[in-house]
């Protein structure tokens, strides 16, 4: 299964923000850092948000993650594709867009899973939901064929 670098999020990571509402000016300081970073973080958030609605099945994922693979492989089984953002593939960005996922779901770890535009959460839960035979008809509810 194929990992997607979305590029959007690489290059937020390394724009440079002047515009007015990115940016705060203060009388005696300039530009105000700390207003640039959380405007950038916002950006990302909106990005992510803006993914999570165009795809019924999100994960972002590290490569080299057991758990990522064991749910990459369950949705495999199932024959669904699900868009794969692989995080350690984004370079620096990655961090950014990992504390964007933290503030936006309060998970910190990986797989981070979102289906029908709701947080499933990580690989545990995404397991307890199949085991319990609700994953099929999450999947089939937010329009992707199961097999």
């Amino acid at each position: 299964m194929g990992s997607l670098v979305i590029p959007e999020f690489v290059a937020l990571s390394a724009q440079k923000f002047h515009h007015p509402l990115t940016a705060t000016q203060s009388r005696s300081h300039g530009y105000g850092i700390i207003s640039m970073c959380a405007s950038v973080g916002s950006q990302i958030e909106f990005s992510i948000k803006d993914k999570i609605s165009e795809n019924p099945l999100i994960i972002y994922s590290k490569t080299r993650c057991p758990y990522c693979r064991a749910v990459k492989t369950l949705f495999n089984r199932l024959g669904v594709k699900p868009v794969v953002v692989e995080l350690d593939e984004l370079g620096p960005a990655q961090y950014q867009l990992k504390n964007a996922l933290k503030r936006l779901t309060g998970q910190s770890t990986v797989p981070n899973i979102f289906i029908g535009g709701k947080h499933i959460g990580g690989c545990s839960e995404t397991m307890a939901l199949h085991k319990k035979g609700e994953l099929i008809p999450l999947l089939s509810a937010s329009g992707l064929k199961v097999s």
